[in-house]
């Protein structure tokens, strides 16, 4: 095995047991990604890879998907894709050029011939997955509390009406499920390199892709951009079908106090100095 020796950590993503590594090797061995997850996790994992490895041909993503299982350890084995994730040139780029990379996400994600897609869709994103993810909140007051802002500070009644508004849309197409800006690997121009993380991609709601990017935009970049995406989408924050698959995401989520992130004082500075 090619990974078994010679082997430097390039960089780490990612804390605790879940981690994302890129590593150094001989040159016949360069150029891999190792997703780290517990062992318990490897059918997630073998998941993923069949998912990426269906992609090969449609979309930019991560080629050579593998997966191998150690005591108490999963791993992911990917070739590295260039690029960088997109909030990463926040700095560096234009915000307009940062906008143009994700939207070529959300839109090779659309355009994508799904016809032959053969997984099922994860039941988060389901309709009935989403009724009992939102049960949840009436036994769990702490798990209300850590919602997004958007949704925290809502009645339980309130989102059971976003609930039964559903999404609007018919419309079904390839959705990532995940789709947020360090999921999009943009190069040095903005264009498009790559889309990772692809454990829950599904046919699904035609909307859900843009309802999380703009989410992700808006918390990193501040509501001025996160609006001109969805402009560019025909699409407002409060549309019935933004409102319904955020939420929906937001009660899949699994792990605690998952916006904790969005409230830092740099990312504050951050979005005031980018709605100037």
């Amino acid at each position: 095995m090619i990974f078994s020796h010679n082997m430097n950590i390039k960089r780490a993503k990612g804390h605790g047991r879940y981690a994302t590594i890129a590593i150094e090797a001989p040159e016949y061995a360069q150029g891999w990604h190792i997703k780290l997850r517990p062992g318990k996790d490897g059918a997630k994992q073998a998941a993923e890879a069949a998912r990426t490895r269906w992609t090969r041909d449609c979309l930019p993503s991560p080629q050579q998907a593998r997966t191998i299982r150690l005591p108490g350890i999963s791993m992911l084995i990917t070739k590295t894709l260039e690029g960088e994730p997109s909030h990463k040139y926040i700095d560096t780029l234009e915000p307009a050029a940062i906008l143009s990379g994700v939207t070529s996400a959300i839109e090779v994600m659309r355009e994508t011939d799904a016809s032959s897609f053969p997984f099922t869709a994860p039941r988060w994103t389901t309709e009935q997955g989403t009724i009992d993810n939102l049960m949840r909140l009436k036994t769990s007051k702490a798990k209300h509390r850590e919602l997004h802002p958007d949704f925290a500070g809502r009645t339980y009644q309130e989102l059971r009406d976003i609930v039964d508004g559903g999404s609007g849309s018919d419309e079904k197409v390839l959705a990532h499920g995940d789709l947020c800006m360090p999921n999009v690997l943009l190069d040095g121009s903005g264009a498009l390199a790559g889309i990772v993380d692809l454990g829950g991609l599904h046919v699904g709601d035609s909307k859900l892709d843009l309802a999380i990017m703009s989410w992700t935009v808006q918390a990193n970049m501040g509501d001025k951009w996160a609006n001109q995406l969805l402009t560019t989408h025909e699409a407002v924050a409060d549309d019935q079908g933004i409102l319904y698959n955020r939420l929906a995401y937001d009660l899949g989520l699994e792990r605690p106090d998952p916006w904790a992130w969005t409230q830092t004082p740099q990312l504050a500075e951050q979005r005031e100095r980018l709605s100037t």
